[in-house]
C-alpha cells in the first residue's frame, strides 16, 4: 500500500479514516469529507483501506468493507467483486450499488478472469472499468466498477487500490479454506471409523452372542432332562436367569451398534435420534429425563446433527459411568444464530480441570473429544461442575445456510 503524500494534513486523514472503517464495520452509512474522487478523498482512502483491523476481520466482511469504501471514496456508483465457481463460470462475490451487477459487468469480469472467453473486450464500454486481483501473479478475482460520468480517469488509481487492498484478504480467505476443508476431512475420517466399529461390532460380538444363546438355549434342555422335578426347576431357572441377562447384553450392543451409524443419524430429524437416546438412557438408569426441545432444525447439516447427536450420546454416559445422578434433564433449543444442546445432572459433580487432564493421561478422551468436535464446527463448548454441585454441559453451535441464490441480473 502506498501512503498519502507528505502534503496531506496526516492527523486529519488518519482520523477520517478510521471513523469510515468503523462505520463501515458497523454497516452504517458513510459520510466521507469532500468530493467523491477528489485528491482528499484519495488520501482518505489509501488511510482507510490500509488500516490492519481489515485484515483482521472474517474475510466476506473485509471484502465488503474494501467495496464500501471504494463506492463512497471513489468517483463510482457500484462495484463488484467477481470469483470463479466453476471452470469458465463466474460469480460476484459481494457488490455495492443500488442494484446487482448487471450483464455487462459480468462481461466485464468474465474477460479479466477467462481470458479467450465471451467476456466484453476490455474498451466495450467506458465507464465500466475493472482490474484483476492477483495472488501469486494470477487472477483469483476481478473487480469491476461503473464510474460516474466524466471521472472515468479519476477512479483508476482508486480502483488499483482497492485490488492491491483486496488481495490479502482472498489470500487469507484461501488459508482459511484450507484449514476449514482439513477439519472437515478429520471429521469425516473419524465418522467413518465409528461407522466401521459398528459394523465390526455387528458382524462379530453380536453374532458370537446369538451363538451362545442358542448353545445355551440346549444345554438348558439337555441339563432339564437329566435332573429330578426338584432340582430341575432350580438349575433351568438358573439358565433363565443367564438367558436373560444375555438377551440384555445382546440388546445393549444392537443399540450401541446403531448409534455408532453415521447414516441413521443423517436420515432422522436430530430431536428423533436425541430423545431414542434418552428413552435408551432412561431404560439402563431407571431414571425419567427431562427432555426439552423448541424450535425446527430441519436445516442443519449433516456434519452438525452428527456433532450434537454424538455429544448428547457421550455426556449421557458420562452421567451412567460416573455420578450417583437422580435428576437429568437434557435440552435442544434452536436460537436466533444456531443451535443451543444443554445436558445437566444433580450428581456429585468434580474438579474439571483435573479431571480432563487425569482422563487423556489414562487415554480416556470423551470431554476432549467433544471439545474437539465443537471446535470443527465453529462452535462454543462449555463444561461447568464442582465437586457436590452436579454438573452442566453446554454447547452451542453457529447458524450453518448454504449460500443464497443470487438476483438474476438486471439489464444495463
Amino acid at each position: 500500500m502506498r501512503t498519502p503524500d507528505g502534503d496531506n494534513d496526516t492527523a486529519t486523514a488518519e482520523i477520517a479514516a478510521e471513523a469510515l472503517v468503523s462505520a463501515a464495520i458497523d454497516g452504517r452509512a458513510l459520510e466521507p469529507a469532500g468530493t467523491p474522487g477528489s485528491a482528499e478523498a484519495f488520501s482518505t482512502y489509501i488511510w482507510a483501506s490500509s488500516r490492519p483491523r481489515i485484515l483482521q476481520l472474517p474475510p466476506a466482511l473485509a471484502v465488503d468493507v474494501h467495496l464500501r469504501l471504494l463506492a463512497a471514496l471513489a468517483p463510482v456508483s457500484d462495484a463488484s467483486l467477481w470469483v470463479h465457481t466453476a471452470p469458465g463460470t463466474i460469480e460476484p462475490l459481494a457488490w455495492v450499488g443500488e442494484a446487482a451487477p448487471t450483464r455487462r459487468v459480468r462481461a466485464r469480469a468474465l474477460a479479466i478472469l477467462v481470458p479467450g472467453g465471451r467476456g466484453e473486450p476490455a474498451g466495450g464500454r467506458p465507464r465500466i472499468q475493472g482490474v484483476p486481483v492477483l495472488r501469486f501473479g494470477s487472477a483469483v478475482a476481478a473487480l469491476v466498477v461503473r464510474t460516474v460520468p466524466d471521472e472515468r480517469g479519476g477512479a483508476a488509481k482508486f480502483v488499483a487500490e482497492c485490488a492491491a487492498g483486496l488481495a490479502p484478504v482472498l489470500e487469507r480467505e484461501a488459508l482459511l479454506a484450507r484449514s476449514a476443508q482439513a477439519d472437515q476431512d478429520l471429521h469425516a475420517a473419524s465418522e467413518r471409523r465409528l461407522r466401521r466399529l459398528a459394523f465390526d461390532l455387528h458382524d462379530g460380538p453380536l453374532q458370537d452372542i446369538a451363538a451362545l444363546a442358542a448353545d445355551l438355549q440346549l444345554a438348558r434342555k439337555q441339563v432339564g432332562g437329566v435332573l429330578e422335578d426338584g432340582l430341575r426347576s432350580i438349575v433351568v431357572g438358573r439358565f433363565d436367569d443367564l438367558a436373560a441377562r444375555l438377551a440384555e447384553i445382546d440388546h445393549s450392543l444392537r443399540e450401541l451398534s446403531h448409534s455408532l451409524e453415521s447414516s441413521s443419524v443423517v436420515d432422522r430429524s436430530l430431536p428423533e435420534i436425541v430423545r431414542r437416546e434418552v428413552a435408551a438412557f432412561d431404560r439402563r438408569m431407571g431414571l425419567e429425563t427431562r427432555l426439552e426441545v423448541r424450535g425446527r432444525f430441519d436445516d442443519l447439516s449433516a456434519s452438525q446433527r452428527i456433532a450434537l447427536f454424538r455429544i448428547a450420546q457421550e455426556a449421557l454416559s458420562n452421567v451412567r459411568d460416573h455420578t450417583d445422578a437422580t435428576e437429568v434433564s437434557v435440552s435442544l433449543e434452536r436460537l436466533p444464530d444456531g443451535t443451543r444442546l444443554r445436558v445437566a445432572d444433580n450428581g456429585g459433580g468434580f474438579d474439571v480441570a483435573h479431571t480432563v487432564v487425569q482422563a487423556a493421561r489414562r487415554g480416556r478422551l470423551g470431554l476432549v473429544g467433544m471439545n474437539e468436535r465443537v471446535r470443527l464446527l465453529g462452535g462454543t463448548f462449555s463444561l461447568q461442575s464442582e465437586p457436590g454441585a452436579g454438573t452442566e454441559l453446554t454447547v452451542v453451535l453457529p447458524e450453518w445456510r448454504p449460500a443464497g441464490a443470487l438476483p438474476a441480473a438486471a439489464a444495463e
